[in-house]
Order: structure tokens, then C-alpha cells, then sequence
């Protein structure tokens, strides 16, 4: 059951979003107020440009909640939104499929709410491989906001960045011998 502060109020272009009050362009946002074109907030107030981040005030270009540049910011955003996810928050787009793709043939007393983790769950495997990779991801955030436990993997995480940094020297060490010769 929906209760009156799970709706959104006074917000514009929000989509996937609970409880929010006055956000504007944010997707998949939990009890956040002012905040403005973000993905993934929990419990933030007057937050910009940011992605899955928890509790933070009057911050702007984090990444669960690390600081990163704008043009980090719009490079994660955009390779987000390329899986075309957004946590939904009713029946309604199953409902629609299972009748054709036809909003007009869907049984509205049928059209429900789904718990705010269970609307994580259709998250596509893909787009959480891409969060884990990058280096700002943390897996208790990650948790908090969407209900999707993660593995800790900053152990692997080290050794890959370790390898990669051993591969950049041999590159290095192999253009300088081939500039040598």
C-alpha cells in the first residue's frame, strides 16, 4: 500500500523515483529533496549531478559519494543510461506488456506498487558489471540504495589495477626500446 509520503511531490522530469520533494531530472532517487539531474540518491537534500550516493547535503559531482569532475559525471551518466534502466515503482509496464503493449487493455485494479528493493531487482546484470568496475564503486552504498548485495571484490580490484599497472610499464619499456632502434 502506498502511503502519502512514498508519492513525489512538486517534482519535474523524475522518473523510478520515491518519496522525493522538488527534484528535478533525477531517475531511481529514494527520499531525496532539491536534488537535480542525479541517478541513484538515497536520503540526500539539495544534492547536483551525482550518482548513487547516500545521505549527502548541498554536494554536487559524486559518485557514490566520492568526488569526481563533471566530465566523469556526464561519462558515467551517459554509459548508465545506455542500459536503459530505471527502477519502476508499479506493475503498470508488466501489465502493459502482457497485454500487447497496449495501455488502453490494462485492468487498472490490477496496476500496484512494488517494494522499493523489489523495483531493483530487473537491474540488468550488464549495467552492475559496469558499476563494479569502476573505481569509485562501493559495494555497501551500492547495497543501501537498491537493496542488490555485491560481492566484495577489492581484492581482485587491486590485483587487476596492479597488473594494469605492470602492463602500462612493459608497454612504456617496449616503445623505448622500439624508439631506440
Amino acid at each position: 500500500m502506498v502511503k502519502a509520503t512514498d508519492n513525489n511531490v512538486n517534482c519535474t522530469s523524475v522518473y523510478g523515483c520515491r518519496g522525493c520533494y522538488g527534484c528535478d531530472g533525477c531517475d531511481g532517487c529514494y527520499r531525496c529533496h532539491g536534488c537535480n539531474y542525479s541517478f541513484g540518491l538515497r536520503d540526500c537534500k539539495a544534492v547536483y549531478k551525482s550518482i548513487f550516493c547516500k545521505g549527502l547535503f548541498g554536494e554536487r559531482y559524486k559518485l557514490f559519494n566520492k568526488v569526481i569532475t563533471e566530465s566523469r559525471f556526464e561519462e558515467v551518466l551517459s554509459n548508465v543510461q545506455s542500459f536503459n534502466f530505471y527502477p519502476k515503482q508499479t506493475n503498470a509496464f508488466e501489465l502493459c506488456t502482457k497485454n500487447g503493449n497496449e495501455w488502453s487493455k490494462i485492468d487498472t485494479s490490477k496496476l500496484g506498487t512494488k517494494d522499493w528493493n523489489d523495483s531493483w531487482e530487473s537491474c540488468p546484470k550488464e549495467m552492475i558489471s559496469y558499476l563494479k568496475s569502476l573505481p569509485e564503486f562501493d559495494a555497501a552504498i551500492f547495497e543501501e540504495i537498491t537493496g542488490i548485495k555485491i560481492e566484495d571484490n577489492s581484492e581482485a580490484k587491486q590485483k587487476a589495477a596492479e597488473l594494469r599497472k605492470k602492463a602500462d610499464e612493459l608497454l612504456a619499456s617496449a616503445k623505448e626500446l622500439e624508439s631506440s632502434l
